[in-house]
């Protein structure tokens, strides 16, 4: 997915009065400041109350849902080749947000972990980078996990610990 296409489709959740965190490949790209590889999709984690917005919003702009999603993450894409991978939470009373995981446990989003950046000149909300690694498996280092560990320890330099890698990374 292009910065066009990212950009173009935040803007039509924006203006649906869709709340939205960028997270994944593109929340590491408004991180770090620039595009650092091509993406298949986009990651947003939205309310829960704004589902049925993002959905009718999205539906509009020509996407729609991909078999196969489960209650608190689905995926839409269209033949265009945009995709959205969703992740339902909701916030409590002091700003964190609550993540059902498939093996029933809740993930606490930090409030402190949910930020501001740009995609491409547009403001956007995303994690920050230690929120962002802790939605990967750091027991299991993969090569993804890897390659985002190396772009926020270059753009965040003495900030950032570099996590220790032993698997092939991805091409930068």
């Amino acid at each position: 997915m292009s910065a066009t296409d990212a950009v173009a489709l935040l803007d039509v959740l924006a203006v649906a009065g869709v709340g939205f965190w960028v997270n994944g490949g593109w929340g590491t790209d408004a991180l770090v400041g620039h595009e650092t590889r091509p993406h298949r999709d986009i990651d947003l984690f939205i309310e829960r109350r704004h589902v049925r917005l993002l959905r009718d919003a999205l539906g509009t702009a020509g996407l729609a849902e991909v078999p196969g999603g489960r209650a608190a993450n689905f995926v839409l894409s269209d033949d265009k080749g945009r995709e959205v991978d969703v992740h339902l939470f909701e916030l409590d009373a002091a700003g964190n947000g609550l993540y059902p995981m498939s093996d029933g446990r809740v993930w606490l989003c930090q409030a402190e972990g949910l930020v501001g950046s740009v995609i491409a000149g547009k403001p956007v909300r995303c994690f920050t980078a230690a929120l962002q690694l802790q939605c990967y498996s750091v027991t299991t280092l993969t090569p993804t996990t890897c390659t985002i560990s190396r772009s926020f320890a270059r753009r965040f330099r003495g900030r950032w610990r570099y996590l220790s890698c032993s698997t092939k990374p991805d091409a930068p």
